[in-house]
């Protein structure tokens, strides 16, 4: 046989394979039929780089990888065939899930591709398969006959301790990685910062290769790096890849920019032409890129007015406070936050923190050796902090804490513009201690009579329809009795309404359903969902188990229980005819709104203003604009006879209340007069919009 063409004795290359165990393999990776290649297409000591023809002597190139396309070609076994020295291809890393974006299915790649025939056989590229990209053409091998003496299926020929693996097809081509493969590799290296993988891939790598692409993440303090090739081109000196690098810097946030990567063919492979400018753009030797970072100081919450909010009385629970935020907290709460920094831990400060701290401004500089800023390669714009206006009235908050200073017992105020629903007032007494306007679980007493009416008259009574109110009643075993054992005999609903008759209610009640009960109760948002910026308690009615427990429900005593928050909002929905779910902040959207039935509307009014002309809240009937309300007296405990809440709700012009007073005892004796202080000092309507 000719052996014109087989490799060159005296290549210290081929004298190493010879040396591998004495066995030749001898694989043709272009002819199937192993025909002797033409003498003068064969060349006369010219190897064939690419498409271009260089002088020099005849050497055999090992395989590096195998043409991904075999392993369809085939089922046959694998033939594992050397590596170069330090080559493992695919990198261990490259083949799991790793930082680099693949390269879109679509897009503008500039190629440069040439076909050189020759008499004997078509030459082929073999390529390295890369999720989406076009690569540049590599080299073309002109055809290589192996010689095989001991005919074998395949052969595994170790090489520095690699192997790549070749599935014999009809024809069989060196496996040179491609353009794309380097870059995916090392975009992967650097997205998993593995320094070491990313110098195999770089012709020459300096000794200060890794030292420098560290630098980039811990000056930067880098938190997630991804990188993603973009465009492959060729060039006349190989090729260059375009790639997007997307850094998340702490306490900052994200940061792309564009790099290029150029590569050369060297030898049989691709390999990264690196400067530092490969790393990031404006990087040469002697320089480093620095941060800077600029907290912006912290807005104020606001009154409706546009006074702070911190100038009015009793406020502080309601803005909040401020701290220096923990490793833990500044994790949790994410980008720009950084441990030490002013973050709102409680109240509106926490609720509206992105709001009131606005964001951290700051530059990443290119700095010479000696840290002299040269100039600025990215700027953060950050963000103005906002100031943030609350609904809170500072004329209604001071005049109803000056009328809670006077109370020795714990208490709590709200007030709620009946109209939009805003809240105008909220005072927890005393300043500084539990929140219990808004988070307070009280049983609402005889105030739920206001949601047990509202499913009375839907069900057909009016405020003349006839009830007794006997001084006990019996329910499965249970006696309810009504305050100081009053009893009026048979009386008009209105009048069992205003003097708050228990045992009238309770004969109300069992012409009611549980379903009833709990139908009013969510009509005026009780155990609702509604929104709120702070921590608050919307109260519950649970679904009553047996007749005693619907019977203590319908008067405010058994399971069902409120904050003094929703108490209020059930006052407002009386006033403007719609349930509304209260409002703190200015330019809130506005909650859920359940409409109420005129009639049933218009019937509540009569009743809750006979309350104060003629019934248990006479203490808060004022001159001038008629005051509309309901009393509570709520047991709690199981001390005999047992303690009482004093409660008082309802509204004068569009100001709704709710007050309650911690074991105050009789809620028409105790916090219907505290009510009528603040609603007499109060200005009128006209006043206040001027």
């Amino acid at each position: 046989m000719d052996t014109a063409d087989r490799d060159d004795p005296d290549d210290p290359e081929a004298t190493g394979d010879a040396a591998l165990g004495g066995t030749q393999l001898v694989l043709d990776y272009d002819s199937p039929t192993h025909e002797e290649p033409d003498a003068e297409a064969s060349g006369d000591g010219a190897e064939e780089i690419g498409h271009a023809r260089q002088p020099g002597p005849k050497t055999r190139r090992r395989t590096t990888a195998a043409r991904p396309d075999h392993a369809a070609d085939s089922a046959s076994p694998t033939t594992s065939v050397a590596a170069p020295p330090g080559w493992v291809w695919p990198p261990p890393w490259a083949t799991s899930a790793s930082s680099v974006t693949p390269r879109p299915a679509e897009g503008p790649t500039e190629t440069t591709e040439t076909t050189e025939t020759t008499e004997t056989a078509e030459t082929e590229t073999p390529t390295l398969a890369t999720a989406g990209h076009q690569d540049a053409p590599a080299p073309q091998r002109r055809r290589t006959r192996v010689i095989v003496a001991t005919a074998i299926a395949a052969a595994v020929v170790l090489v520095a301790g690699a192997t790549i693996a070749l599935t014999p097809s009809t024809k069989h081509h060196a496996a040179i990685p491609t353009p794309s493969g380097v870059v995916t590799a090392y975009l992967a290296a650097w997205g998993h910062q593995n320094w070491a993988a990313m110098a195999n891939l770089v012709n020459d790598a300096p000794a200060d290769f890794g030292a420098t692409n560290q630098a980039l993440m811990t000056d930067l303090d880098v938190i997630a790096a991804t990188f993603a090739p973009e465009a492959l081109t060729t060039t006349p000196a190989g090729a260059q890849e375009t790639f997007a690098a997307h850094l998340t810097l702490a306490g900052l946030g994200s940061w792309t920019y564009r790099s290029t990567m150029p590569l050369q063919l060297i030898g049989r492979r691709w390999l990264v032409d690196w400067t530092p400018a490969v790393t990031e753009p404006d990087l040469v030797a002697g320089m480093h890129l620095a941060r800077t970072r600029t907290l912006p100081g912290r807005a104020q919450v606001l009154a409706a007015n546009g006074e702070p909010l911190a100038n009015v009385p009793d406020a502080a629970e309601l803005i909040g406070s401020v701290a220096p935020a923990t490793t833990t907290l500044a994790a949790a709460m994410g980008t720009p936050y950084l441990p030490g920094d002013a973050v709102g831990v409680s109240g509106l400060e926490q609720a509206y923190n992105y709001e009131l701290a606005g964001q951290p401004s700051g530059d990443i500089l290119l700095e010479n050796m000696a840290g002299m800023p040269l100039r600025s390669v990215h700027h953060f714009v950050g963000a103005a902090p906002q100031p943030l206006v609350t609904t809170i009235d500072p004329t209604m908050q001071s005049l109803a804490d000056d009328v809670l200073d006077d109370v020795s017992l714990p208490a709590a105020f709200v007030a709620i513009d009946t109209s939009t629903g805003d809240v105008r007032a909220i005072i927890s007494h005393p300043d500084g201690g539990y929140p219990r306007a808004l988070i307070g679980s009280y049983p609402p007493g005889s105030t739920f009579k206001v949601i047990t009416t509202t499913a009375a008259l839907e069900d057909g009574f009016t405020p003349e329809t006839s009830v007794t109110c006997p001084p006990s009643i019996d329910v499965s075993g249970k006696t309810f009795t009504n305050a100081e054992h009053e009893q009026f005999g048979t009386i008009s609903f209105e009048r069992a309404f205003a003097q708050s008759c228990n045992t009238a209610f309770i004969g109300v009640a069992e012409k009611l359903s549980d379903a009833d009960l709990e139908a009013a109760a969510a009509t005026y948002g009780v155990g609702s969902d509604w929104a709120f910026p702070i921590p608050h308690y919307t109260g519950a009615f649970p679904m009553p188990q047996s007749a005693v427990q619907h019977a203590a429900d319908a008067i405010g005593q058994g399971t069902v229980s409120v904050s003094p928050l929703e108490m209020c909002s059930v006052a407002a929905a009386v006033a403007s005819g719609a349930w509304q779910a209260p409002r703190l902040i200015e330019d809130a959207p506005a909650g859920p709104s359940t409409p109420i039935p005129p009639d049933v509307i218009a019937n509540l009014r009569i009743l809750m203003r006979s309350v104060v002309t003629s019934g248990t809240g006479t203490a808060a009937d004022l001159a001038g604009d008629p005051v509309y309300a309901k009393t509570g007296t709520a047991e709690y405990g199981t001390a005999t006879p047992p303690h009482t809440h004093a409660w008082f709700i309802g509204w004068r012009d569009n100001v709704a209340f709710a007050l309650i007073v911690e074991a105050g005892g009789f809620g028409g004796v105790v916090a219907a007069p505290l009510v009528a202080r603040f609603l007499a000092d109060l200005p009128s309507p006209t006043a206040q919009n001027q």
